[in-house]
């Protein structure tokens, strides 16, 4: 299970303030996400998935990987450990979140890398806390044959991760971001917070290191990797069944007049949102996620050719279409993001199986 540094929670209302103080610099200063920004990100909510009532609410689950899981990792070989946003956040419990963006996707090599971060929410006591993070790139042994030694064993492909040198790693290290003579605080504060933070986050990185043998960062990698292919094999076994949530007239009339607005500039038109039931899991999107099999192509192929050739109309009549070179418009609104609009966040929710078992909650069977 991934532990905490510290529940800052037991060292009292001293090192909650500093903690608190120190946090909000990590966001103005050092431009770390607050938790509404967070919330405005692609989310994935695991929490249905987990018995959270014996857990602290900061704390994150264990992913128990079972039976279906570690199957789905045999047959999906490294296309299991690929995210289903290219940007996003998993919830696992109520005040724990884990942000990712993936940064590169080597197929032929069979490499990722990704940043990651990790955002805690004390509800009691230290408020909002930005948590270690970093680049962590994911490596398949021997590139050339592990995908076939894999189909004639019939076992998961050998994956190592590893954290780029600038990450930071453990909470000692987060705690040395930030100068805290540029905190304003006396000298008393300061006291505090060498024996009583420092402290409690150096003791967090040794159970960390006695129960796991890594770091908080390389443990926070080992829950995502399972996250994702927990998540990636609900995606691929499941059908999707969508529904439209109800707007108000409010929300219609703001949608009407983007609408009208894109019309006359000749743009898309922004998509409604809607409600999508893919077995377990509840999105709330403008967009469906795809698991790892099939989302990598959004990362892959940047442009295609289409030869030239005939068209017949619905009147019968033929027309000849030229040869032209096509370009993933993803991409392109990468490349000039301020001529486009920004992609509208989406919300996965892992919702527990009925007690049919076989349906959705639109009665569809998945």
């Amino acid at each position: 299970m991934l532990l905490q540094a510290a529940s800052f929670s037991i060292a009292g209302g001293v090192a909650d303030r500093l903690l608190q103080d120190y946090n909000r610099r990590l966001i103005s200063d050092l431009g770390m996400m607050t938790r509404r920004d967070i919330k405005k990100k692609d989310i994935v909510d695991l929490r249905p998935l987990f018995d959270l009532k014996q857990i602290p609410e900061w704390q994150a689950p264990n992913p128990n990987l079972d039976f279906e899981d570690r199957l789905y990792v045999t047959q999906d070989y490294y296309y299991c450990y690929i995210p289903c946003f290219e940007e996003g956040v998993y919830h696992v419990n109520a005040g724990r979140y884990i942000y990712w963006k993936l940064k590169r996707l080597d197929l032929a090599s069979h490499r990722m890398t990704l940043f990651l971060q990790d955002f805690i929410y004390y509800a009691e006591s230290s408020g909002w806390q930005p948590g270690i993070y970093g680049d962590i790139t994911w490596q398949f042994e021997d590139p050339e044959h592990a995908l076939e030694n894999a189909l004639a064993s019939k076992t998961p492909m050998p994956c190592d991760f590893k954290p780029a040198p600038d990450a930071v790693v453990n909470y000692v290290q987060m705690y040395k971001l930030i100068n805290i003579r540029k905190l304003n605080w006396n000298a008393n504060d300061r006291k505090n917070w060498k024996n009583i933070v420092m402290k409690n986050a150096q003791n967090g990185c040794d159970v960390m290191l006695q129960k796991t043998g890594s770091d908080n960062l390389n443990s926070l990698a080992a829950m995502f990797t399972s996250y994702t292919l927990k998540t990636n094999r609900i995606l691929s076994e499941h059908k999707a069944a969508g529904r439209s949530r109800p707007v108000s007239d409010q929300e219609h009339r703001e949608y009407a007049g983007q609408k009208k607005a894109a019309v006359q500039i000749s743009e898309k038109p922004p998509k409604e949102r809607r409600i999508r039931t893919i077995g377990p899991i509840q999105i709330v999107s403008r967009d469906k996620p795809k698991p790892g099999r099939r989302a990598m192509a959004n990362y892959t192929k940047v442009s295609w050719e289409t030869r030239a050739h005939f068209r017949t109309l619905k009147s019968g009549k033929k027309i000849y279409v030229r040869k032209s070179i096509h370009k993933r418009k993803a991409l392109i609104e990468q490349d000039i993001p301020d001529q486009t609009p920004a992609k509208t966040p989406l919300t996965i929710r892992i919702m527990p199986q009925n007690q049919d078992g076989d349906k959705n909650k639109d009665g569809e069977k998945t």
